[in-house]
Formats: C-alpha cells, structure tokens, sequence
C-alpha cells in the first residue's frame, strides 16, 4: 500500500476515507512487527484536534500512532472553506528505538 496521497472527500463524506486511514494504520503495525517485538502496551492510536488559541477548537484533526512514545504514523484532517476534507498522510520509521 505505502503512504497514501492526499485524498479529498465533501464535509460529510469522512466515512469513505475510514479504510483507507485503518489500512495505513494496520501497515505500519505490520512494518514495525517485521523488525521487532511488539508489545500489548508498545503501540497506541491516538486523534486530537488542532486549537490556534488557548480553548479554541478547530475542524481540523488528526490521528496518529505511536510506538514506544513515538510517533510513527499520523493523518491530518483539514477542512476547506469549500466545504472539502483533506486526508494527508505521514509515516516515519526511520528512528523507531528497537
């Protein structure tokens, strides 16, 4: 699969994305588990939203994995003012500590 290009989809239709942000996210565990050990506690899926100010929550999102307290995969959820949500996609796995 690798890392998804951004995908697009109308406010309203972020269900159509859910596999394909799942498949990254089963990947990257998969790509970790063929170099080492993965532990119950070692992985940990988190989202969030962005706040500009103290208080202040946007539209915009994200979810991201970690792995033994660091962060490995992430996909960031951003509205337009056209009514359009991007999906943008991250992975990083060059300095995982075994």
């Amino acid at each position: 699969m690798g890392i998804p290009k951004r995908i697009t989809v109308q406010t309203g239709g972020q269900h159509i994305v859910q596999k394909s942000i799942d498949d990254f996210f089963i990947e990257t565990m998969a790509l970790i588990a063929a170099s080492r050990q993965i532990g119950p506690l070692d992985i940990r899926i988190e989202t969030g939203e962005f706040a500009y100010r103290p208080g202040v929550a946007t539209d915009n999102g994200f979810t991201y994995m970690m792995y033994k307290g660091q962060v490995v995969a992430c996909v960031l959820e951003t509205r337009t003012e056209s009514n359009h949500v991007h999906y943008d996609f991250f992975r990083n796995l060059e300095d995982i500590a075994g």
